[in-house]
């Protein structure tokens, strides 16, 4: 939908936009502050731009506070040993950068805009379809290729080796921005970044321990891995004369890239200043608590005045005083535990497993298998694993992924003709994907189930607490272990549904399965 002139938060017949300097490497104003250790430097004011000596100067001052920064090595696949709180940017920080942006030409902003407990909110009501904020694209913080040796060498290299994580090829430059702001739209920016982000990748053992899931757990180590081994083999060597940044701070540009990253054109994103503190509706709620979203992005193309980019928070309902926005955003719930460190009551799916033990599971069984999903090797030489998803659903074929119907119809037959009939070996592989568990005998169809109850239940048993014990303490808990503790409550209530529906299709059709 176009906004018409008299709908944009700006008067565009009037507007006057300035030039944002871009200045060199090492800031020149009076201070520069390290966002990602919390500490500052004096800089003088006296520096010369293309001073020998300004460089020199600024070098050993970066240097100076990269000896200082805390040790934040990897611990045992984690980023930090230490157990930690989410520490948001302060309201005072974030009250500066409200401050600075209303300022600015290429920003406009709601007159009731404010900070309430380190997000935006209005402090009047407003109705459906006002404008709250716009941004034109002079202010819109992309992947820049940095002329300093260090950063494009490290740029290049996150093109070639991960030409697919855009996060990471626009983390780069908040870490170089964090470190040294090269504009004062990047130096207003870095106020808004989170000292200890809310990122699962950020959680201490004991904290990521109470996931209870062994799949989350592996993907957050996996992540955390990827980070790591980016940092070891081309952070640190792209630096030869001066400390790196820790792998920690890399992950925080990464993380603040993935989770306040805008599509602002196919397949191009970038950093909008306030705006993209505008988050999930998660977010505005304790962990586990149902929300909705009040707010809506719109990017309109030539859209803002001389046709520029622009882009537009609006409130998608009537909003109240005080009421905290929040937009639509459709990630994944285990994307949004590890990027935002934010759990979900929407409808969610669990990765179940059903062993294949070898001497048990027939060589046809097996073969057939392979033609319809994918295998994984298990712990026993011999032994595989197949995995399917389960999810919330009205009817019990809904619940199931096909994989794993498919492997239930085939682990409860006798032989390939009892499974697909006469004609098996005619059979495409979608067609003994999609059979479900249509045709089968009272007998096959009971072993079937059983199989799928056995694959609910080891799911189940895998967690360390039950979904009852969880639900009577989750209200008494806050950050991180509440979020944990409302992820795998919503986990648990999809195979709890998935083994509720096996139950009552069995009851509904006991005369069906007993002949």
């Amino acid at each position: 939908m176009a906004l018409s002139p008299q709908q944009l938060p700006w008067d565009a017949r009037s507007i006057r936009l300035t030039k944002i300097p871009s200045g060199p490497s090492c800031s020149t104003r009076s201070s520069s502050s390290r966002q990602f250790s919390g500490q500052r430097v004096a800089m003088p004011q006296a520096f010369s731009v293309g001073s020998t000596l300004a460089a020199l100067l600024c070098q050993r001052l970066r240097a100076k506070r990269r000896r200082r920064r805390p040790l934040t090595s990897l611990f045992d696949g984690f980023l930090t040993s230490e157990t930690y709180q989410t520490s948001l940017p302060s309201e005072v920080k974030l009250g500066k950068l409200l401050t600075w942006a209303r300022k600015q030409d290429s920003m406009k902003l709601h007159p009731c805009l404010t900070i309430g407990q380190s997000q935006l909110q209005l402090s009047v009501p407003v109705a459906a379809g006002t404008p709250i904020i716009g941004v034109l694209e002079d202010a819109f913080l992309g992947i820049s290729d940095g002329r300093e040796k260090p950063w494009q060498r490290i740029s290049e290299a996150a093109r070639n080796q991960h030409p697919e994580w855009w996060s990471l090829h626009l983390g780069i430059n908040v870490v170089k921005e964090c470190l040294s702001p090269s504009s004062e739209l990047w130096e207003a920016y870095i106020k808004s970044v989170a000292p200890q982000p809310a990122s699962a990748l950020f959680w201490s053992p004991p904290q990521a321990q109470q996931l209870q899931d062994a799949i989350m757990k592996k993907k957050l180590q996996s992540r955390i891995k990827a980070i790591q081994d980016f940092h070891k083999e081309v952070v640190v060597p792209a630096f030869d004369d001066v400390p790196a940044p820790s792998d920690f701070e890399v992950a925080q540009g990464i993380v603040t890239a993935a989770s306040r990253g805008i599509e602002v054109r196919p397949g191009r994103r970038a950093l909008l200043p306030l705006l993209d503190l505008v988050g999930p509706p998660e977010a505005t709620v304790l962990a586990g608590t149902p929300a909705e979203s009040n707010c809506e992005l719109q990017i309109e193309r030539k859209g803002g005045p001389g046709g520029k980019d622009i882009a537009i928070l609006l409130a998608s309902r009537d909003l109240k005083e005080g009421e905290k926005l929040c937009r639509p955003m459709e990630i994944p719930p285990d994307d949004l535990l590890l990027d935002h460190g934010l759990s979900t009551t929407r409808p969610d799916d669990v990765t179940i497993h059903v062993g294949l033990k070898k001497g048990v599971v027939q060589p046809w069984q097996l073969s057939t298998l392979r033609k319809v999903m994918d295998l994984a090797p298990d712990n026993k030489p011999g032994d595989w694993v197949a995995s399917a998803k389960v999810r919330r659903s009205s009817t019990l074929i809904k619940t199931f992924d096909p994989k794993l119907l498919a492997a239930a119809r085939v682990l409860g037959g006798k032989s390939r003709e009892d499974v697909l009939g006469a004609e098996w070996n005619l059979m495409s592989n979608e067609e003994m994907l999609n059979s479900g568990l249509e045709g089968l005998s009272a007998t096959h169809r009971r072993r079937a189930l059983w199989v799928l109850k056995q694959a609910v239940e080891g799911a189940l048993a895998s967690y360390e607490t039950t979904l009852t014990e969880d639900e009577e303490v989750v209200q008494q808990l806050e950050g991180r272990e509440r979020a944990a503790l409302a992820y795998r409550i919503g986990k648990k209530r999809v195979l709890q549904d998935a083994r509720e529906k096996l139950a009552s299709w069995q009851t509904q059709h006991r005369k069906y399965l007993s002949c």
